[in-house]
């Protein structure tokens, strides 16, 4: 009997899981949530009735709210967010908290145990119940931007009648719109899936899990209790872009190596190597991707064509601090933003302070 690496691969991801899962469930924290804020203070913004509410979930190595936060935070304050914001930063500034009122409602401290949703299900703590007739925004600091209004985004999602929606979705275990940045209206947010999802979420530490319990979830909870869920830049639309993309770079990064390869200094010094060669089997490895219906992380791999053709308002900031990414033309990042409504200033002064490489 014949087996497939690929087919043993996802086996052995899947029992990855299962421990991953049994292990996260058996230190499952069972503290209350009032028990992990540390410290909590007033903004000026009043949290009234019918407000559309934001819980904004931040980390620093170095306890700072760095300046692209402050923007981001400063639009969606501008937006009409009534803005929870959640640090697990292990101290909080003076400064920044006194910066952060003018655009929140509070400023929460906690306990820096179940990522980003522990924050989210700790932040809904601060909202006046019942959720009826209130929308919410799940957000954190894990990207630059907006780079264009979000105007645009939020009228186009209620043309397309979203009850629950983000920027960018992934198919990777099941379909599910990525979380960081997700939107729920009045419709899911006054609904019992959405009490009881909330209700029944444990601050875990693993990674995996929560992505797979929580992120995935989420989205898959909304759509089996019949609410229309989806992504401004969907993959299915972004992949036949990226496929273009590919084969047109191909095609001319072949006849480019192939004029290398003919030239004089090619064939008097055998041993020069082939400067194409790198950022061609790059775009091969995509199309194969591709063609396989394998997912990618559009986010990284796709990010100019989203910010170019879909005008998606999101950087992530891990894409410039993965030494691994090896992504052709992320180089050329600053000619792109500075295409977009965003100041690139914003993300250089970040990256030097938290990025050993140079920007």
């Amino acid at each position: 009997m014949r087996i497939s690496l690929r087919s043993v691969s996802k086996k052995l991801k899947r029992l990855n899981y299962i421990c991953n899962t049994l292990v996260a469930d058996y230190k499952s924290r069972s503290v209350l949530e009032d028990q992990m804020v540390l410290d909590q203070w007033k903004g000026n913004i009043d949290p009234g009735p019918g407000r559309r509410f934001c819980i904004f979930a931040s980390f620093d190595p170095q306890s700072r709210v760095a300046d692209y936060v402050f923007h981001y935070v400063s639009q969606l304050c501008d937006l009409g967010f009534c803005i929870i914001f959640v640090t697990t930063s292990e101290q909080v500034r003076e400064s920044d908290i006194d910066r952060l009122r003018s655009f929140c409602a509070y400023i929460v401290h906690r306990r820096n145990v179940g990522l980003d949703f522990g924050s989210w299900k700790i932040g809904l703590t601060f909202i006046p119940r019942p959720m009826t007739g209130k929308s919410l925004l799940l957000a954190n600091d894990s990207v630059y931007g907006p780079l264009f209004d979000l105007r645009e985004s939020f009228a186009r999602a209620e043309r397309e009648g979203y009850d629950l929606w983000g920027i960018t979705d992934n198919w990777e275990v099941q379909y599910h719109v990525q979380s960081y940045f997700v939107y729920l209206n009045e419709a899911f947010c006054g609904s019992e899936a959405f009490s009881q999802f909330f209700a029944g979420m444990k601050l875990i530490d693993s990674k995996i899990v929560a992505i797979n319990r929580y992120e995935v979830g989420l989205s898959q909870c909304a759509l089996r209790a019949g609410f229309k869920v989806g992504a401004l830049c969907s993959y299915t639309s972004i992949i036949k872009h990226a496929l273009d993309d590919a084969n047109q770079r191909l095609e001319k990064l072949s006849q480019l190596r192939v004029n290398f390869n003919g030239n004089i200094f090619s064939i008097l010094f055998r041993k020069l190597p082939d400067p194409y060669m790198d950022e061609f089997n790059y775009y091969a490895w995509i199309r194969k991707k591709i063609s396989k219906n394998i997912p990618l992380n559009q986010n990284h791999h796709f990010w100019r064509i989203l910010i170019d053709a879909y005008r998606c308002p999101f950087m992530k900031t891990g894409l410039l601090r993965n030494p691994r990414a090896n992504i052709p033309g992320l180089h050329e990042w600053p000619h792109v933003v500075d295409r977009t409504d965003y100041d690139t200033r914003l993300i250089t002064d970040h990256f030097k302070r938290v990025s050993p490489r140079k920007a």
